[in-house]
């Protein structure tokens, strides 16, 4: 966690890089991030009930074009998918 936020959980770190990709699921768009402190805070906007399949798509690709956005997303997919392993592996080693 960031030592200059010091009120964030550390809970909380497995939806590092993912929070925008969890608000368009749920109908927010990302309007506007602070660069400069690493992507927070975050400000989103609700989109209509009957935004179809294709405009969300075009959405997530819009934020997969953003550095910033895309390299948190990466970053936080190979974070849960070693940590889905280092769970998997403990499991095996229990048995």
């Amino acid at each position: 966690m960031n030592p200059n936020l010091p009120t964030h959980l550390a809970a909380n770190a497995k939806y590092d890089g993912l929070t925008p990709f969890m608000f368009l699921k749920q109908g927010m768009l990302l309007s506007w991030y602070d660069r400069k402190m690493g992507g927070k805070p975050m400000e989103f906007l609700r989109l209509n009930n009957n935004v179809s399949f294709i405009n969300k798509f075009l959405k997530f690709m819009d934020l997969i074009k953003d550095k910033t956005i895309r390299a948190g997303y990466f970053k936080a997919i190979r974070r849960n998918y070693q940590n889905a392993v280092k769970q998997s592996i403990k499991k095996c080693i229990a048995k």
